[in-house]
């Protein structure tokens, strides 16, 4: 497990690198596309909520993302006096390209697996989610 987290972190630190994001950043990025992508445009205060910071440290990292071109703040649709975020097209583009080749051979490596090998996989990573989200509560 130490090692996959390793190797996750690593191709973390490579797409952000290439972007010239921080490790927020692209974690807000990555939020904000897969809201995006279910048609849910969110104001700062859910992403703020989403990634456990202080609003004016959100407001700095959308600020930054908007700097360069990551985000725009737009009217949001339905609340005409709020401001929604939009991930610009060119950088949805560039983290699905950088993470999408690591998630196709994540992929190929369960298709690899037989349904019974896939069958005692997840229970065992959903048992290991279970153990993580029982320490939450200490």
């Amino acid at each position: 497990m130490r090692e996959v987290r390793e190797a996750e972190q690593r191709r973390q630190a490579s797409t952000q690198d290439s972007m010239g994001l921080g490790g927020k950043d692209l974690q807000a990025l990555r939020y904000l596309i897969q809201e995006q992508s279910s048609d849910r445009l969110l104001r700062q205060k859910d992403l703020a909520h989403h990634l456990g910071l202080s609003n004016a440290a959100v407001s700095a990292l959308i600020d930054r993302l908007v700097g360069a071109g990551h985000l725009r703040r737009i009217s949001h649709p339905e609340d005409r006096r709020s401001v929604a975020l939009e991930v610009t097209s060119a950088t949805v583009e560039r983290v699905r390209d950088s993470l999408g080749e690591t998630h196709a051979g994540m992929l190929r490596a369960v298709e690899g697996l037989t349904p019974s090998e896939q069958g005692v996989v997840s229970t065992f990573l959903s048992d290991l989610v279970r153990a993580l989200d029982s320490r939450r509560a200490d």
